[in-house]
């Protein structure tokens, strides 16, 4: 088959260090890869001439800037929409690649149902050699009335296979099922949820993420999100919590379940003293209506029910099946 044209989006703001010093092995990666690529940075309406080193050092860089902070999901969107080619990398501005990393991302959408790839991804201060593999099953569970996404490590490993959660830092991405689902859902601006949204709808919608550990890239985290207030932060984060919920989820027992542990959730930030998360609720409150069309929305289009997916991934945590959830007799 020939090599699948790919387009790289990468959000920034206020990353000039970072781009400094990590855009060149993207770009070095890029220059490998044989099918046809571009390059596009949207330049979150940063303040620290981020434009002006893109401009000056990486001449076939597309550069985006747009006129007001727009948060990482607008900012996302905006270079989705730009992309010409079949396969959007996405990549934050804080990860250092392999120079071989796209080539084993891009195989997998040989496969129509595929919907995205996830690369074999490391925290940058564990790096010790081009060997260092991590196997993440990335499953899914509603505890205490919130969805959660446990992460369990199982070791070095070249296995592949199925995964919930796609993640924003790094993955490649069919662009026209990406486009389907309209990209990022905005209602989580300016950051955390909207990849777990993405992947939780793709699922729904019957198309598959894959983990891809022959694809390696290593992540400084929470390089960029450090440069919001830490009870910011997690207001926000709490929020979003919320906002998944409420979006993307309609099965009785799991919604009573969330609902009955809201009260109980209030209380215990309250005792703990996490008082910069109460507001939380009420903010998502705030945008219920736009919460509920999204949710309309939603229902006529998924193909697989909740239940059917969180148990699907369960039994993948627990590693008892290799059947996906849309396959006949699931």
């Amino acid at each position: 088959m020939q090599n699948q044209s790919i387009s790289v989006v990468i959000p920034t703001f206020n990353g000039k260090e970072l781009l400094q010093r990590f855009l060149p092995s993207v770009m070095d990666a890029v220059g490998a890869y044989p099918g046809e690529s571009e390059v596009i940075i949207v330049d979150d309406c940063g303040t620290d001439n981020s434009d002006e080193l893109i401009k000056g050092k990486f001449a076939g860089v597309h550069l985006i800037r747009l006129e007001k902070n727009m948060g990482f999901a607008r900012a996302c969107n905006a270079g989705f929409r730009a992309c010409r080619n079949e396969i959007v990398i996405l990549l934050n501005n804080d990860v250092q690649v392999d120079k071989d990393f796209i080539a084993p991302l891009v195989a997998h959408f040989e496969n129509g149902d595929v919907f995205g790839v996830r690369p074999g991804l490391s925290l940058m201060d564990l790096k010790v050699s081009r060997a260092y593999l991590e196997r993440f099953s990335v499953g899914l569970e509603f505890k205490r009335g919130y969805i959660e996404l446990p992460m369990f490590k199982r070791g070095a490993t070249q296995k592949n296979g199925d995964i919930f959660l796609l993640g924003g830092t790094l993955a490649a991405i069919d662009k026209e099922k990406l486009l389907k689902l309209g990209g990022f859902d905005e209602l989580y601006t300016p950051f955390y949820w909207e990849d777990a949204d993405l992947s939780y709808r793709a699922w729904k919608r019957g198309w598959r993420i894959i983990y891809e550990p022959k694809s390696l890239a290593w992540h400084q985290t929470h390089s960029t999100i450090s440069l919001y207030p830490q009870n910011y932060v997690g207001k926000i984060g709490e929020r979003n919590r919320y906002i998944m919920v409420w979006k993307n989820i309609f099965d009785r027992k799991l919604l009573f379940n969330h609902f009955c542990w809201i009260p109980l959730r209030l209380l215990a930030l309250l005792i703990s003293g996490r008082w910069h998360k109460l507001p939380a609720l009420f903010l998502a409150l705030g945008i219920l209506d736009k919460i509920k069309e999204k949710r309309k929305l939603e229902r006529q289009e998924a193909k697989i029910s909740d239940r059917r997916l969180f148990d699907f991934f369960s039994d993948i945590m627990r590693g008892t099946t290799r059947i996906r959830p849309g396959s006949p007799g699931y």
